[in-house]
């Protein structure tokens, strides 16, 4: 069989690796249900709001941080090798966290937030990072169908930690995840590799321009001006959804809507999560990513305004719009990322640019300490989630001008 022949099959075959790169999304979609722990962790552990939701952005900053050091890996090891570092930090993660004493919320920072969100940091670039290798000429619809299983994972655990936090309390809890999360990634190393060299053939609508465009260096794309504006973008794409997301059932509670409730929202939230994915990341594919990111951040500032000013139940489709425009961001900045700077560094080059969800996930922790100083509503964090949003519009714009300029230069 000559590389042509190999190609072709390849290309038929390619969807399984895409089917294990989406089931390595399930422990991260643990993450994005905090807010369903968050009260449990608080009652059970004796914690403050503050202290609890500390546990999130934290995840947050060592989630970035592990995207790092997973596209370095990248560059030494094979994806198998690089899923199943970040499926033992996961599951070693949880189960430390399931002993974490009362009074030494610290040990809960460092074992969960620390060590699993590294983990969780390391399996999510790495899965999108390979599903744009092997869908070169697709990456819109590759990054979507990736990211989509986390929310829809988000989904489907939401009523299992909500089960598992009622009837059998916190370590039993941690202890579940830790096992889940280490299974999961062991059975993806088990499949999952990266395409051969000259696999790009088929090229298809621009990929023949992105595959033979100049690939960035993770060092070059620093000394361009379009990588900032593409962090400060990603800074506002994320910020609304980590000021809010730890503390939307605390808000809701106070609205006056029952627990149960709650939990259903959630699953909703978590199912436009994934729709925000899949449509975002389409519908990148046919107007183009700017224009798409500028109408996700035209939506939710009207969503965080209206879980400001809306009352009781309307919390749940408020916060629904925020998910799924979270989950539109993060479909689509994979491939502007590709877009710009070429798919060979993809898996580096897109983890510095999720440097602006760190930056984002710090500035949350900074808001949320502003607000309890001045002794203020939670439902008043939404103010300035839609303010930020509005920035977001005003950068997307930016961008749009920028590769204008580079286009030009070209």
């Amino acid at each position: 069989m000559n590389i042509e022949e190999r190609n072709q099959a390849l290309m038929k075959t390619r969807y399984k690796y895409l089917i294990f790169c989406g089931l390595l999304q399930i422990p991260i979609g643990v993450s994005m249900i905090w807010g369903i722990f968050q009260p449990y962790v608080m009652e059970l552990m004796n914690w403050d709001v503050d202290t609890a939701s500390a546990a999130y952005p934290i995840a947050v900053i060592m989630f970035v941080v592990g995207g790092i050091i997973s596209g370095k890996l990248q560059e030494r090891f094979a994806p198998r090798v690089v899923v199943l570092i970040a499926g033992v930090m996961m599951g070693a993660g949880c189960v430390l966290a399931a002993f974490t004493p009362q009074s030494m919320p610290m040990f809960f920072y460092i074992t969960f937030s620390v060590v699993c969100g590294l983990g969780w940091g390391i399996s999510y670039n790495q899965a999108i990072a390979l599903s744009q290798k092997w869908f070169y000429d697709k990456r819109g619809f590759a990054g979507g169908i990736v990211v989509a299983v986390l929310g829809i994972a988000a989904m489907i655990l939401t009523p299992v930690a909500n089960a598992l936090f009622t009837r059998c309390g916190f370590t039993e809890s941690f202890i579940f995840w830790g096992a889940l999360f280490l299974a999961v990634n062991v059975v993806s190393a088990l499949v999952i590799k990266n395409p051969p060299e000259g696999f790009a053939v088929n090229k298809a609508d621009d990929s023949d321009a992105v595959l033979n465009a100049k690939q960035y260096k993770p060092a070059e794309i620093l000394k361009t001006p379009l990588f900032y504006i593409l962090f400060l973008c990603m800074f506002c794409a994320c910020i609304s959804f980590y000021i809010i997301n730890p503390v939307w059932v605390l808000i809701g509670q106070g609205k006056g809507v029952d627990m149960t409730l709650l939990v259903t929202g959630m699953m909703i939230a978590s199912i436009a999560n994934s729709a925000g994915r899949l449509v975002a990341s389409s519908l990148s594919d046919k107007i183009g990513r700017k224009y798409t990111v500028l109408i996700l951040y035209i939506i939710i500032c009207a969503a965080c305004l209206g879980m400001w000013k809306l009352p009781g139940a309307s919390i749940i489709p408020m916060f629904s719009l925020v998910c799924f425009c979270y989950g539109g961001f993060l479909a689509t900045f994979p491939a502007i990322t590709t877009d710009y700077y070429g798919v060979k560094y993809a898996g580096t080059n897109y983890a510095l640019i999720m440097v602006g969800m760190g930056v984002a996930s710090v500035a949350s922790l900074v808001v949320a300490t502003v607000f309890t100083n001045a002794n203020l509503p939670l439902d008043m964090r939404c103010i300035p989630a839609a303010v930020i949003a509005v920035l977001g519009v005003v950068f997307s714009l930016m961008l749009r001008s920028v590769k204008g300029k580079k286009e030009k230069k070209k």
